[in-house]
């Protein structure tokens, strides 16, 4: 099916992209509450009524693009999920984690998370479900799958999951919390996954 933004036809894939990008730069300029589904839709070109059949809130709509963005992390390391070379997996999954973690972009819509959390408490509900949520679940299942094979011992591991990440973030988080933007250059990801993965394995060794 083919549509129209501002004269220039689209596919509905394409006009739903361009209605995240708008929302998101209205998000991060105004703020969740100060942004309006009206004004969204005059800068999308187009009735409400267009904009609601994608998205019928606006809450629904920063659902949206925190799925999309987060989406982007999983299909970066969805390739790697080998449960049968956790080591490399492991390795993989960390590196991308800690680099998506720096991107400005992340950074931004954490923080806008953060800031709306207080007046919609579900907005952070829908954040958590649709990046760290959906990253657990698919460690949690990568770590029993492993562990039934015998590849290690993971008897917990929605524990092990979490103490992974432990390892892995360490207070970057806290620093977000605070605006205190830490980068990490290549060299210092490598020294932090090398050391999760490493204190990861050892511990979780089969006997």
């Amino acid at each position: 099916m083919t549509t129209t933004v501002n004269g220039t036809p689209s596919t509905a894939a394409e006009r739903r992209k361009r209605i995240l990008d708008i929302a998101r730069d209205a998000f991060f300029r105004d703020g969740f509450v100060a942004t309006t589904m009206s004004a969204i839709a005059a800068k999308v070109g187009g009735s409400k009524t267009t904009l609601y059949s994608y998205f019928p809130s606006k809450e629904d709509l920063l659902e949206a693009y925190i799925t999309d963005l987060c989406d982007r992390l999983h299909q970066q390391v969805e390739f790697s999920a080998d449960p049968d070379n956790l080591p490399e997996t492991l390795t993989a999954i960390g590196t991308a984690a800690l680099r998506f973690l720096g991107w400005e972009e992340m950074s931004q819509a954490g923080l806008l998370v953060i800031e709306e959390s207080r007046r919609n408490p579900d907005l952070a509900r829908r954040f958590y479900e649709a990046g760290p949520g959906k990253g657990r679940i698919r460690m949690v299942r990568l770590l029993q799958v492993a562990h039934d094979r015998g590849h290690v011992h993971v008897p917990d591991p929605h524990a092990s999951a979490e103490a992974f990440a432990g390892m892995l973030f360490g207070d970057l988080h806290m620093k977000r919390l605070f605006n205190i933007n830490e980068t990490l250059d290549e060299t210092a990801i490598q020294r932090r996954v090398s050391h999760a993965v490493r204190v990861f394995m050892m511990a979780h060794a089969v006997k």
